[in-house]
């Protein structure tokens, strides 16, 4: 949508921008921050910017895109992240879809589980 929109990207590589601009998004009366590297991204984000923005936001946050495996997933979540939209991961095989999911939600819960 970024290349439709001719949208000037956040750079990847430079979370305090992204940061900045979720906590811009909460003072702005946001209710949940979502930063998304779009769908079918070949990556998820750094897991830097992940942080950067869990730890100025005090709403809930979610993170998606690139996601394609159980173990980006949990460096997502150990990251700061509330939750992870995962699309692509799940489309690619979707005879396996149960079995993927099941791992997914695995190291999701694991992960969580430390938070409390």
């Amino acid at each position: 949508m970024g290349w439709v929109g001719d949208a000037r990207l956040l750079p990847r590589n430079k979370p305090y921008i992204t940061a900045a601009a979720a906590l811009a998004g909460q003072y702005l009366g946001s209710r949940l921050i979502v930063t998304d590297s779009g769908s079918g991204a070949p990556t998820p984000a750094p897991v830097e910017l992940v942080r950067a923005v869990a730890e100025v936001c005090s709403v809930p946050y979610f993170y998606g895109g690139g996601v394609r495996k159980p173990e980006q997933a949990r460096e997502i979540i150990k990251a700061g992240a509330d939750g992870i939209q995962i699309g692509t991961a799940f489309e690619a095989e979707r005879n396996k879809m149960r079995d993927k999911v099941a791992e997914f939600v695995k190291v999701i819960k694991e992960e969580g589980k430390k938070r409390v």
